[in-house]
């Protein structure tokens, strides 16, 4: 019966994109999600590139099993993929309260909010921590902008440098 189930999962099958093992990869997400509480694993990070794409291919393959498609997913890669809290659609729009979150973070980590524009470990909150220091100048130079009196109040609690 386990042969039959590591079958199904494509356990001990290689991956097209790499050299690893469903299996293997699965234990990399795994061992990602402890280690970011999710498994929505950037493709642009210097250190998860290929898990990144592969994380993409199994959305991907997921699209075509819904769809009645040729496609690498199984119903027991389905399950074993939930069972991670995967998801199968990331929200791609992160609202600046969820940002402002993850910089609280940051600044409780680190002591302040000066995230580099390429941090590995935020992937994306450098370039947003800079983005808001363009978008409030750009307010305060009263062009168009979404910085708002309460952002930067926001910010400014974080003892956020502009």
């Amino acid at each position: 019966m386990t042969d039959i189930v590591d079958q199904q999962c494509g356990i001990g099958v290689e991956n097209k994109i790499s050299d690893y093992t469903f299996e293997e990869r699965l234990t990399h997400l795994a061992d990602y999600k402890k280690k970011h509480g999710d498994c929505n694993v950037p493709q642009r990070s210097k250190e998860y590139t290929s898990l990144g794409r592969w994380v993409n291919t199994q959305r991907d393959e997921y699209k075509k099993y819904k769809e009645s498609k040729k496609s690498s997913m199984t119903k027991v890669r389905i399950r074993v993929l939930e069972e991670l809290d995967f998801k199968w659609k990331v929200k791609l729009f992160i609202t600046f309260e969820d940002r402002l979150t993850q910089l609280a973070d940051y600044k409780k980590k680190y002591g302040d909010c000066n995230v580099p524009r390429d941090f590995e470990e935020y992937t994306t909150l450098g370039k947003w921590v800079s983005s808001q220091r363009t978008e409030y100048k750009r307010y305060k130079e009263s062009k168009k902008s979404s910085m708002t009196k309460v952002r930067i109040r926001a910010l400014e609690k974080l003892d956020f440098k502009w």
